[in-house]
């Protein structure tokens, strides 16, 4: 069962969180939710199956983020979009999938992943957006026509996905200072991040 453990992401009120369900918060609003990845889907980690296979919660987030490596690093694939017709003076930002697309914004976590990011393109601060249960996209914060289409074309789909039940978050958030932050935009908190850099 160890190998098979993953973190899920959910917004803190989804219908999916279940009473007895292990999870942990991974920045406001945000949860990770543990659970067993199976042929046919996932299946909910529980606190009876943390006492039968001697788990420990201080333990879960170092072994799912090692199991995600494991399974997706160099796996996911990654496009550039471009909505500058649609929100003029807006540049490009980045859209990451994987299989199965449930997986998708667990991608947050995988630290290969955003290593590789910053390295090809020399982001600074990596900020990302999450609108449905299979769609993750990500820029660089740093860089504000980027930043400004990721948040405002999140936001469109968030309530795309919400029509569809199946949104996610119309947060953005910004990995800075080793641990992911809700954008707030609010000037006082660019200027927290740039401290941190």
């Amino acid at each position: 069962m160890r190998s098979a453990i993953i973190p899920l992401l959910r917004y803190e009120e989804d219908p999916d969180i279940q009473p007895g369900m292990i999870m942990e918060p991974l920045a406001e609003y945000l949860q990770v939710v543990y659970v067993v990845l199976r042929a046919d889907g996932w299946e909910p980690l529980w606190q009876r199956d943390m006492e039968e296979h001697d788990l420990w919660m201080e333990e879960l987030l170092p072994l799912a983020k090692d199991n995600l490596e494991r399974l997706y690093a160099g796996k996911y694939t990654t496009r550039s979009l471009n909505f500058s017709r649609e929100l003029p003076g807006t540049l490009p930002f980045f859209r990451a999938d994987v299989l199965p697309a449930f997986c998708t914004p667990s991608l947050m976590l995988l630290d290969s992943m955003w290593a590789a990011v910053r390295e090809a393109t020399g982001a600074t601060l990596v900020a990302v957006n999450l609108p449905a249960k299979d769609l993750l996209f990500y820029a660089d914060a740093a860089r504000e026509k980027s930043f400004q289409a990721l948040c405002q074309v999140g936001a469109r789909c968030y309530y795309s996905a919400a029509a569809e039940e199946k949104a996610l978050s119309s947060e953005t958030y910004v990995y800075v200072g080793g641990k992911w932050e809700r954008f707030l935009d609010e000037e006082d908190q660019w200027y927290e991040w740039i401290e941190k850099l």
